[in-house]
């Protein structure tokens, strides 16, 4: 209880958690409008074709950025104990993922299908590519004692995360199409 205590105490483990299950929680919230804006966006392709793109969207991009992340950090940065220079690329990767996300209405006003698969693909390389610094962080962060307790913590918050903003965001979504 003492080490989880100080690992929750620790003010850049629970600074970085709360970043990395917000950079969590809004890809698993894309996992839930993707579908149905791909349908808007490729309304000439065929279901198939559309879940296939997604597909290849979604395993195409996470798994580089998170490799490009940890070589980011480790050959350029110097490691995950950098932290200032570690969060300066997370916050770069925020940056852009909003910029993607920002640039989607192009994709709408006559961009297409392919643009929207670049955008979302670029969503989900700048979301991913922070991944192994953030759990790097915490790890370096916590006291030495208790990484495993960091580990613990960050990735219950950012499971949890990935499961209640979807159902959160979709309601909302829902909520505002009924409205509208």
């Amino acid at each position: 209880r003492e080490k989880l205590r100080a690992t929750a105490s620790t003010p850049l483990v629970v600074w970085t958690v709360g970043a990395g299950s917000c950079v969590c929680g809004t890809v698993g919230f894309l996992l839930y409008v993707i579908a149905q804006a791909a349908a808007r966006e490729a309304p000439g392709w065929t279901p198939a074709a559309r879940y296939a793109a997604i597909s290849v969207i979604f395993l195409g991009a996470p798994i580089p950025g998170n490799l490009a992340g940890a070589e980011y950090v480790t050959r350029v940065v110097g490691g995950y104990d950098k932290f200032v220079a570690a969060h300066r690329m997370t916050a770069a990767c925020a940056l852009g993922g909003v910029v993607c996300v920002a640039l989607l209405p192009l994709a709408t006003a006559g961009g297409g299908p392919w643009l929207f698969c670049a955008l979302c693909w670029g969503f989900l390389f700048c979301g991913a590519a922070p991944t192994p610094v953030i759990n790097g962080i915490v790890l370096a962060a916590a006291p030495s004692d208790a990484a495993v307790y960091a580990s613990g913590l960050q990735f219950a918050v950012q499971n949890a995360t990935k499961l209640v903003l979807p159902i959160v965001g979709g309601a909302f979504i829902d909520r505002a199409s009924d409205d509208g």
